[in-house]
């Protein structure tokens, strides 16, 4: 009988263990997650140079937010913020990707009417008869994650950053176009056809930076043939 007990006691505090352990490897799961989900280039003070309205240049190291027009400059013991009415241009070294990003100031009307305020866009790919602009913000998305104790799997949500992206023309003139064929169909107008087999013979995805680049400068290539 003591057997029997002992027995059972052994294997309830087994049990325990086990579910502690499992809580301890969700929690440190979901720590790894948010982790990634935080390293965004937007995050990090980036070696730049930024370009003024007055004419000044500033050296020195750079943090941004594209989302809100805001550049942030440090040096030294200096420390001071410029939004897009006093910038012209900027340009930083990307601590986080190890790349030189430039960007702009350029006019541009966010709903639509005329009236159109300094706005910060990101030079992806410059070209005739069209560049390509973006604009990168974090957003949350929902993923389903593997997990044996969740039975197969469970939805986890996770900051994401993305591109809105922007197509300029000779003229100045700045269109949005969404991350998907249908939106950057409407801009290729006779060409629509050729660079829709593009994307499909190179396995191209449009929400993908590099791909969308390889997209427009195919389409520029075709139109100056």
């Amino acid at each position: 009988m003591n057997f029997l007990l002992n027995t059972r006691c052994s294997a309830l505090q087994h049990i325990q263990i086990m579910k502690k352990f499992i809580l301890l490897t969700i929690f440190l799961f979901q720590l790894v997650l948010l982790g990634y989900s935080q390293d965004f280039s937007k995050n990090y003070w980036h070696r730049g140079e930024i370009d003024l309205t007055s004419g000044e240049t500033l050296k020195g190291e750079v943090k941004y937010d594209l989302e809100n027009d805001n550049l942030v400059f440090k040096s030294g013991n200096m420390v001071r913020s410029y939004n897009a009415t006093r910038v012209e241009a900027w340009q930083i070294v990307d601590a986080l990707t190890k790349t030189i990003r430039y960007f702009y100031t350029l006019p541009y009307s966010t709903d639509g009417s005329s009236y159109k305020k300094p706005t910060f866009f990101e030079l992806l790919s410059e070209g005739e008869p069209i560049s390509l602009l973006a604009k990168e913000k974090v957003v949350e998305k929902v993923e389903n994650t593997y997990d044996p104790y969740w039975f197969g799997g469970r939805n986890v949500r996770v900051a994401v950053q993305v591109d809105d992206y922007y197509l300029i023309n000779g003229q100045g003139q700045i269109a949005h176009c969404r991350p998907d064929e249908d939106s950057l169909m409407k801009f290729m107008g006779d060409q629509s056809k050729v660079v829709k087999k593009f994307i499909k013979s190179n396995k191209l995805k449009i929400e993908r930076r590099a791909d969308m680049i390889q997209i427009i400068d195919f389409y520029n290539s075709l139109i100056n043939q």
